[in-house]
Parts: structure tokens; C-alpha cells; sequence
């Protein structure tokens, strides 16, 4: 691999950095919370952890889209990038769907303890 290759996946993981560490912190709150109800628990790791692996994915699929554009196969490299884009956008919905169901469960969970305390 070249020098120039080398910069452009570093500098493609360094975008993903505040991102990536987002991530970390939130599922290490996540986990540490002995509070937090199984079910937003599962719910927001799922949408942490998927986010946290698109911040190795994402650059990883720009890799091999630059690779096959410089290896001179632009019509392949055409394709993956429309592939890629489409995929990458998908994975970023389903975390942020993920989290949105973790809202939603904790929303459910403390109305459920609500109703149970006012029938005690």
C-alpha cells in the first residue's frame, strides 16, 4: 500500500474518532448503571454498538472503494460506492432506530412503574 493510501485511511478513521468515543462513553454509562431496565439496556447498547462498529466499518468500505477506483476498475468502483452509501445509511437508521426504542422502553417502563405505585 502507498503512502497516499495509508494518509486516506487514517484520515478516514480520524473523522470517525469523536464519534467512536461518543460511543464508548455511552456504552460503558450503559453498562454501569445498575438502574437502567433490561430492556432500554439492550436497546441502547444494540444502537451504541452498531454506531461503534460503523466507525471501523465506514472507513473500511472507503478503503476498498479507493482501491478499486486506483486499481482502474471505475465502473466497479461506481457500483460499490452506490452500494456502500446506501448500506452505510441503512446501518446508520437501524442505530439510530435502536435508540430510538430504547427511549421508547424507558418511556414504558417508568409508566408501568407509575401505574403499579398508584394501585399500591
Amino acid at each position: 500500500m502507498e503512502m497516499s493510501e495509508w494518509i486516506s485511511v487514517l484520515s478516514a478513521f480520524a473523522i470517525q474518532v469523536p464519534v467512536l468515543l461518543a460511543c464508548i462513553a455511552a456504552l460503558a454509562i450503559a453498562l454501569s448503571k445498575p438502574t437502567l431496565a433490561p430492556e432500554v439496556k439492550k436497546w441502547a447498547l444494540a444502537g451504541f454498538g452498531l454506531a461503534l462498529v460503523l466507525c471501523f466499518a465506514a472507513p473500511a468500505m472507503q478503503f476498498f472503494l479507493l482501491s478499486s477506483i486506483r486499481s482502474g476498475n471505475t465502473p466497479r468502483g461506481v457500483m460499490i460506492s452506490g452500494g456502500t452509501a446506501l448500506l452505510n445509511s441503512l446501518l446508520h437508521a437501524a442505530s439510530y432506530l435502536f435508540l430510538l426504542a430504547a427511549i421508547l422502553a424507558d418511556r414504558m417502563v417508568s409508566q408501568a412503574d407509575q401505574t403499579s405505585a398508584t394501585e399500591r
